[in-house]
């Protein structure tokens, strides 16, 4: 009896030294772990966590003691404000986790207030309590190019976590036995643990075709170097889905050969259709599924080297939309997407598959094409490209017509060192050029680049750059043109006329600079000192008892799309003091005949500010007068160009009648411009116009000149 007692106390005490032991090592792979490890038991209670989760929540490790409820732990955390997505709205964000505690559901993300970023996954215990683990994917979230890694390090575990727990063995023959799966395999693989157990085989039927070989290699590999084992892997689920798993594992040999793995292998199938879509997105336009800048500079870098290789012409495409800041405006950034994909679609089935199409950003596209046979042939290609895309397009009930401008640059392979990056960057410049020369030509068409273009463009570039040293400097200046009464010879206004008075090239007048100007939206600063140098040199005259007449100043199109005009016209007359009943705001017909709802806007407010309106250049934009009528404007300005060519019977003289009567026929005061001679005054005068000005009476003056012209005006009035 006592011998059969002291067996069974020796085999208990064996019995309790293993599970010590299992205890320990289940200790060790628990602290071992990268993850934050939590344990609750079915009533809530913390029963254990890791170091690791103990360092990611800090700010309340105080409260992480066996026994502390779970709820208790929230609350405490919501107080101490350890959590962002808690701010403002403490208790729901307390109910929102509770919930989650008693339903874990899938994993999910938890911010944390240093920035931390966790990934939190959980399942229930077989006695109902929770295990918890804690990524932190900080990394992830913040890495760039959409190259992105979340996968979780899971480690050796117990039965009870997320995942497929695993031991399996590398015989010294070869053959692989699994002594233990965890029941979850079920569903991760389709597989039953207990059968696996019986055929170990089976763990690689489920296991896609593909990937069958590499898996082994893997292993084989691992157990030769004794090397972690982390591979990914697809599995085809009874029902045809297929997953992806990955795999990881520690291996470790026992004295008698074997290799054993004590592993985990986690679903990523969601991990992995993020990383596809995060690819997708690093290298197409999320909008049209072009490619983008990005992507159609490495196509374009491959088209090149192509054409090196093969002695073969290339071709690339710049095109933009013609006026589709005027689309947004009028129909809404949403339309103005669903015309993005439109034109995308009629690109894709005018270029050939083989062809790399891209949106570069905004309303910009590019192409590139290889195996080009010729420059007769790139225009054909050019031509049709513009023909395609000036049809309509259907979008939402409105039929839109958009044309564009194409700029082409032929690729003709050359010799040389210089690196497809240099040579794609020169490229597409070259293409960028003949697209603005295409734009300044009248758009809706094509040019291709040639040699000289690139001088001007450098002229152009150095033209911006002096433009804004020119708006720090101030060199700008305005000059004043009288304008008089035709009938009675008096004095009614004055242009403001801005003058460039650079310290090299001299004296620079408006057409020489204001193009660019507008190109790069310098239009705006300028146009607003124009505005405020104005008033505040009528106010001056004004106070030196001057006459008291108006003056006109010119708005370009640019200030209109881009500036706040009317709160520009109004800081100028208030900040200077001028009566707005002496300032006229001078557009041209081509700024307001396309925005026609928001122009009216503009005029009418600019109208309860006091301020005049006048249209400059009546007849050389779009000659719809009958817009006029909608319009509250004041004045309509014949422009020099009529003026200056009448002639009896001429078209000319033709067209200013036509003003003149159509003024006549809206009650519009009229202005003549560019009056040089007394046979065109006295045209003008006999015709109905009441007010002209020109170097007939007086050219452009500068300020200080302009004071003489007045005084002496004031003058020859008080004789």
């Amino acid at each position: 009896m006592t011998d059969g007692r002291d067996e069974i106390e020796k085999a208990l005490a064996a019995e309790q030294l293993r599970a010590e032991r299992a205890e320990s090592r289940l200790d060790d792979v628990i602290e071992g772990l990268s993850e934050g490890f939590v344990l609750y038991g079915p009533d809530g209670r913390l029963i254990r966590c890791n170091n690791r989760f103990r360092e990611l929540f800090s700010h309340t490790a105080d409260r992480f003691q066996p026994g502390t409820h779970f709820e208790d732990i929230i609350r405490d955390a919501a107080a101490r404000e350890g959590f962002p997505d808690a701010a403002g709205r403490e208790q729901a964000w307390i109910e929102e986790r509770i919930a989650a505690h008693r339903d874990p559901g899938p994993s999910g993300e938890l911010r944390l207030a240093d920035g931390k970023t966790l990934l939190v996954s959980g399942r229930r215990t077989r006695d109902g309590g929770l295990v918890r683990l804690y990524t932190d994917i900080t990394a992830f979230k913040e890495a760039e190019a959409g190259r992105r890694d979340i996968d979780a390090r899971f480690r050796s575990i117990a039965e009870n976590l997320p995942g497929i727990v695993f031991r399996r063995v590398l015989k010294p023959g070869g053959r692989i036995e699994m002594p233990y799966v965890s029941a979850s395999i079920r569903d991760a693989m389709g597989l039953d643990a207990e059968a696996l157990q019986d055929d170990p085989t089976l763990w690689l039927s489920p296991i896609h075709p593909e990937d069958v070989e590499g898996v082994i290699a893997a292993h084989h590999e691992s157990a030769r170097q004794l090397s972690w084992l982390d591979y990914q892997f697809r599995v085809v689920l009874p029902d045809g889905t297929i997953h992806w798993m990955r795999s990881v594992s520690k291996p470790h040999r026992l004295d008698n050969g074997e290799v054993h793995w004590d592993g985990v292998s986690v679903d990523i199938t969601e991990q992995k259709k993020a990383e596809e879509q995060l690819s997708y997105l690093a290298f197409n336009d999320p909008l049209t599924g072009l490619y983008n800048r990005a992507l159609f500079n490495d196509r374009l870098e491959h088209c090149l080297a192509h054409a090196k290789r093969s002695g073969t012409m290339a071709a690339v495409f710049y095109l933009d939309l013609d006026h589709f800041k005027d689309v947004n405006d009028t129909l809404g950034h949403a339309f103005g997407d669903q015309l993005l994909k439109a034109v995308a679609r009629r690109l894709r089935s005018i270029f050939r598959e083989t062809d790399s199409i891209s949106r570069l950003g905004g309303d910009e596209f590019a192409m590139a094409l290889s195996e080009v046979p010729s420059q007769r042939e790139a225009k054909t290609i050019a031509g049709r490209l513009v023909a395609g895309m000036g049809k309509p397009f259907r979008i939402a009930r409105h039929s839109i017509n958009v044309g564009v401008s194409v700029g082409v640059a032929m690729v003709v392979p050359e010799p040389g060192r210089r690196s497809r990056r240099e040579w794609a960057t020169e490229v597409l410049k070259q293409a960028d050029i003949a697209l603005y020369e295409a734009k300044r030509s009248g758009r809706n068409n094509y040019r291709f680049y040639e040699a000289h273009m690139h001088a001007e463009a450098q002229s152009r570039m150095s033209l911006r750059q002096m433009l804004h040293e020119a708006t720090e400097r101030q060199e700008f200046e305005l000059h004043y043109q009288p304008q008089v009464d035709l009938c009675s010879g008096a004095l009614v206004g004055l242009e403001a006329l801005i003058r460039w008075r650079h310290p090299e090239l001299g004296l620079q007048r408006p057409d020489q600079f204001i193009p660019i100007a507008e190109e790069s939206g310098l239009i705006v600063p300028i146009g607003d000192w124009v505005l405020h140098e104005a008033c505040r040199q009528m106010v001056a005259w004004h106070a030196e008892g001057l006459p008291k007449v108006s003056v006109a100043v010119n708005v370009s199109g640019v200030q209109i799309q881009r500036s706040d005009l009317v709160g520009g016209v109004r800081r100028a007359v208030e900040e200077n003091g001028l009566d707005p009943q002496h300032l006229e705001i001078e557009l041209t017909e081509s700024s307001i005949m396309t925005r026609s709802e928001f122009v009216i806007g503009m005029l009418e407010d600019l109208r309860d500010l006091g301020a005049r309106l006048a249209i400059d250049d009546s007849g050389t934009g779009y000659s719809s007068f009958a817009y006029l009528r909608a319009f509250p404007i004041d004045r309509l300005k014949i422009d020099q160009l009529f003026v200056r060519h009448m002639a009896e019977g001429s078209d000319d003289e033709a067209i200013v009648r036509a003003i003149i009567a159509v003024a006549r026929s809206l009650g519009l005061d009229l202005v003549a411009e560019g009056i040089e001679t007394e046979t065109q005054a006295h045209f003008l005068k006999q015709e109905g116009c009441g007010i002209g000005q020109g170097y007939l009476y007086s050219p452009p003056l500068p300020a200080a000149d302009c004071t003489a012209f007045l005084r002496q005006r004031a003058c020859d009035k008080r004789k």
